[in-house]
């Protein structure tokens, strides 16, 4: 919203004396004035009901303010405090009058109703599913009132895990808006997520998302499960890879022993992968590499 100030008849600065603009809490107050007669000692002011504060000084003659407005910060501590500049109403809603003033000269005021920014839902609409080109599907919905900032995705490892208490997770980013942006206030859609080369391809997995608004506020989905696809390996020696993953994956400490003798294993039948030097050199480096790391 831009606030301005002109000298014409039905002026932006006399309208704006009978509208009562909606601003939802955390929004910030950009605002400029050019005063060749002020100096840094001197600067422009912003009332916000009570508050009065200066302008900061850019280049001569040029003041800068930057102010984010809150409903915590505008509400009176008790109702003696309340006064014509600021009322709250049955809603939570904060009604504040904001006023500038540079010397002596009354450059204008808005009333603004400063109004919760509630926090955001999230549902998954359907169970998560695998596509037929390999894609992980989750239907889901979210709703904010002022526009969602983030969609994001945990995932967590059913499978018990050597040496874990709790399951690992992981993040992912589904959707995410430019900064200073929002993807909407509604979104009723399919993720279509790749994670066939995930490290727990093949695993069942936990899903539950998470939709966030500009002041961090969030809400997580219900969870459901999914087995994340993997590809279908015709080559024995590619399955018998993926095989071996799993085992690093759910077999932290005692499986990198076991792993590493079947690389060898592996390695020593080049005729499995037509004598490829490549995996050969490749299968062996792993081996060494899980040897080492032990």
């Amino acid at each position: 919203v831009f606030l301005s100030r002109t000298d014409q008849a039905g002026s932006a600065e006399e309208l704006a004396q009978d509208v009562l603009m909606a601003t939802p809490t955390g929004s910030t107050i950009f605002a400029r004035i050019t005063a060749p007669n002020l100096s840094a000692d001197r600067p422009p002011v912003i009332t916000i009901g009570d508050q009065t504060l200066a302008f900061e000084a850019a280049d001569p003659g040029q003041f800068n303010l930057t102010h984010t407005l809150n409903l915590r910060d505008l509400i009176p501590a008790t109702t003696s405090e309340a006064d014509e500049a600021t009322t709250t109403d049955d809603d939570g809603r904060q009604r504040v009058n904001i006023g500038f003033q540079a010397g002596r000269s009354d450059l204008g005021d808005w009333d603004l109703l400063i109004t919760p920014d509630l926090e955001p839902s999230m549902v998954l609409s359907d169970s998560p599913s695998v596509s037929e080109d390999q894609l992980v599907e989750i239907p889901y919905a979210a709703i904010d009132d002022y526009g969602l900032t983030t969609i994001s995705g945990l995932l967590r490892l059913m499978a018990p895990v050597e040496g874990r208490v709790t399951p690992p997770v992981m993040d992912e980013i589904i959707a995410q808006a430019p900064e200073g942006q929002s993807l909407g206030d509604r979104m009723i859609t399919t993720a279509r997520q790749d994670l066939i080369a995930h490290p727990w391809a093949g695993l069942e997995i936990e899903i539950e998302l998470t939709a966030q608004d500009a002041l961090g506020q969030s809400a997580t989905s219900e969870t459901d499960t999914l087995v994340l696809p993997m590809r279908n390996f015709v080559n024995p020696v590619a399955r018998a890879i993926i095989d071996q993953r799993q085992i690093l994956t759910l077999r932290p400490r005692t499986g990198p022993p076991e792993v590493a003798a079947e690389l060898r294993n592996l390695a020593a039948n080049p005729e499995a992968f037509n004598s490829d030097t490549v995996v050969i050199i490749g299968l062996a480096a792993l081996a060494t590499r899980l040897d080492i790391n032990r």
